[in-house]
């Protein structure tokens, strides 16, 4: 894993301050912690998730790591795939340590600068100090990077979800911003991406208006580089007839992380 030099990560926002985001001082083992001053263009404030891991822009080689339950957050380069106290889960707004009994990211001292981030046991998606938004994401497909999510009719109810070679940071219809376990159209914040045909298997990924966090059809986990529907964690997004550019994104029942028309490890975003 390792940073791409023509871009940049995306920045970790505290939903209980949106004026916070997740930085490092870039000195390895140290914690982690909220700041006020981060900008885009900060590497000690970006980041992406690739493998299950959340790498530092700063640091290719450093990555977030739980200490065990209730423990600080720190940036270390000590962290590999295989390491399940350095891989985290994004569902329903909340960073999942996959650690055992580990629990969640959560701002120890609430909304405030400086506040330490720590895992907690007793997080959940109520809580906006354990929930984050992920703003500007481009999601690229594992294989080709260069293959991006993208609504393919602009900001209109019903357009597909399909994979784009020719995706630019400033098309808003090729970024996206992650919410509460949605991925929100940056073209039109009331669109979000939707199973159109619920949980089934082929069903075509399209943004949709009316979209809701009670709504399963329009929430998704990221998981080491599986997007899955959270009606039905068996179906992950998949790439029709593989990763090309204009494939049609669709649910599918045979995903599994192995194939790469299933994964979408670099999250590369500019902010």
């Amino acid at each position: 894993y390792g940073r791409q030099l023509s871009s940049h990560g995306f920045m970790l926002k505290l939903d209980s301050n949106s004026e916070l985001a997740v930085a490092t001082t870039g000195v390895t083992y140290s914690h982690v912690f909220l700041s006020s001053s981060c900008t885009k263009t900060d590497p000690k404030c970006t980041w992406s998730f690739q493998e299950g891991l959340l790498v530092s822009d700063f640091d290719a080689t450093m990555a977030l790591r739980a200490n065990g339950p209730n423990g600080p957050i720190e940036v270390t380069t000590a962290c590999t795939p295989n390491n399940s106290e350095c891989r985290w889960t994004y569902a329903k707004g909340m960073l999942v340590n996959e650690g055992s009994l580990n629990g969640s990211a959560h701002a120890a001292s609430g909304g405030v600068n400086g506040s330490e981030l720590r895992t907690h046991t007793g997080c959940d998606s109520s809580n906006p100090d354990c929930t984050f938004t992920i703003p500007n994401v481009m999601l690229s497909n594992v294989q080709n990077t260069a293959l991006k999510w993208h609504t393919s009719q602009g900001g209109v109810s019903g357009s597909p979800v399909k994979l784009h070679q020719d995706c630019d940071v400033s098309n808003p219809d090729c970024t996206w911003t992650l919410r509460a376990g949605r991925v929100i159209s940056d073209r039109d914040s009331s669109l979000a991406v939707h199973s159109s045909s619920g949980a089934a298997h082929l069903s075509e990924l399209k943004i949709r208006s009316g979209c809701t966090v009670n709504n399963p059809d329009c929430t998704w986990t990221i998981k080491r580089g599986m997007i899955t529907s959270d009606h039905d964690s068996t179906l992950g997004v998949h790439a029709r007839n593989g990763a090309f550019h204009g494939a049609q994104l669709e649910l599918h029942s045979a995903c599994t992380r192995d194939n790469s028309d299933c994964t979408f490890l670099g999250q590369f975003a500019k902010n």
